[in-house]
């Protein structure tokens, strides 16, 4: 079963649309993005909104106007008169990424860069331990990122957040019900898809001016 990852790495905070782009976002979204202090984090905010409808639109040909979404009392969204599409979605440091698909799923990316390696004790299991440190050094950062975006997708499919221990999922010798996929997107990112069943990923790379373009031509 394919999922669709719309993705986007901001190349430039002054594009000169972005303040067009706005009028496009919920109102709801456009009071979240003021709360933002940080002009990156109000890009982001305001591009994922876009590229969900975006993704939505352009896969299943669901008609913006018609893409109302709410949240479960475990804070996943959805979309209220098309169930059956699931999407999740994720940023870190200048990425944002949405992955739709019509199987439940969670999807974590993360920078590679300067991992933590002191939490490890407190939120990985001994095997996803062992596994990080068995390895040079220049590859323990990315399998550290590997096995974190692993149970940050798991997290985020399963929806029961703060009440999952994380030192008991063990991404490495998984008795989990369900299938990972772990991509690197350039050498920069790296994400993890979490799903119910087999998926083949289907990679959509996006810029400011592509998402601008898909929205300048409708009537909405």
């Amino acid at each position: 079963m394919p999922v669709y990852i719309y993705m986007l790495i901001l190349s430039d905070p002054e594009f000169k649309y972005n303040d067009q782009l706005l009028d496009y976002v919920s109102l709801e979204r456009q009071k979240k993005i003021q709360r933002y202090y940080k002009r990156t984090d109000q890009l982001l905010s305001m591009y994922a909104e876009l590229i969900v409808r975006m993704g939505i639109n352009k896969q299943y040909h669901v008609d913006l106007r018609n893409q109302e979404f709410k949240v479960e009392d475990n804070g996943k969204p959805y979309l209220v008169d098309f169930p059956s599409i699931y999407f999740n979605l994720s940023h870190s440091k200048r990425c944002v990424l949405c992955a739709i698909s019509e199987q439940c799923l969670g999807v974590d990316v993360e920078k590679i860069e300067n991992a933590p390696f002191e939490i490890m004790d407190k939120f990985f299991h001994e095997d996803e331990i062992a596994y990080i440190n068995g390895t040079k050094t220049k590859w323990s950062e990315h399998r550290f990122f590997e096995i974190w975006t692993k149970k940050e997708a798991y997290v985020k499919y399963d929806g029961k957040g703060l009440r999952i221990d994380l030192a008991q999922v063990n991404t490495v010798k998984s008795k989990l019900y369900g299938c990972y996929v772990t991509l690197h997107i350039d050498d920069n990112y790296i994400c993890s898809i979490y799903t119910e069943e087999a998926i083949t990923p289907i990679i959509v790379n996006l810029t400011e001016q592509n998402i601008y373009d898909f929205y300048s031509v409708l009537n909405y």
